[in-house]
């Protein structure tokens, strides 16, 4: 499967597919299906729904094993599958970070366009959500009791300089607002914060995603 490095996921949309002229190649062993996420969150849950729809289906002939590369939000699994030893067996997930991340970090040296598309499956949306107990049930009185704390209000998200961090930035610009942004490794850990703290917001992905006892959604 002459694919450079092959993507299995665009700019916020899931994608899997071997299409067109790949459908003649046929994987000889297990195929490391990278995430660009920790485990628990909404990309995380989304990758290994498609992994047992793959394998549920019977569409390919080996087992997708994912392989979480959460660090740098998104450079650890874009510098992995740059120097992935077997990139015929090697697939990934990306989310926008797939985009941002090299523009944001130059030094990483990763060009994407080295990187081909096999197909979109899905789209994920992000929800901005909030501890029920801050009495917050809208975006506008969301952006009033954020505004009234200033950088007391915390917004949770998936590592630096994502595209939870730029959400995060056109808030602030966009609605004269000064929440501090904190990163974590992974939505599963973003979840767990927004379970226990008030004060805070924090964005997740929707795909995969139970609705939380102690949270919730004033925007999608």
């Amino acid at each position: 499967m002459a694919l450079k490095h092959t993507l299995a996921m665009l700019a916020g949309a899931a994608a899997f597919a071997i299409a067109g002229s790949a459908m003649a190649w046929e994987p000889k062993k297990p195929i490391d299906f990278v995430i660009m996420a920790g485990k628990g969150g909404g990309a995380d849950k989304m990758a290994r729904l498609m992994q047992a729809i793959v394998e549920e289906n019977k569409m390919a002939g080996q087992p997708l094993v994912p392989v979480n590369k959460s660090g740098g939000s998104g450079a650890e699994a874009l510098q992995h599958m740059t120097t992935a030893k077997d990139p015929d067996h090697t697939i990934m997930v990306t989310l926008n970070s797939f985009f941002t991340t090299p523009l944001r970090q130059p030094g990483l040296g990763v060009d994407i366009m080295e990187f081909a598309p096999i197909g979109r499956m899905a789209e994920d949306t992000f929800v901005l959500w909030v501890h029920k107990d801050e009495g917050v049930s809208n975006f506008e009185e969301f952006l009033a009791e954020a505004k009234k704390r200033g950088n007391k209000w915390v917004m949770g998200g998936t590592g630096k300089n994502s595209e939870d961090n730029i959400i995060t930035d056109f808030l602030n610009t966009n609605y004269g607002l000064d929440i501090k942004y904190i990163p974590y490794k992974g939505g599963g850990a973003v979840a767990k914060q927004g379970q226990h703290h008030h004060g805070c917001a924090h964005l997740a992905h929707l795909v995969g995603r139970e609705q939380p006892r102690h949270q919730r959604q004033v925007r999608v």
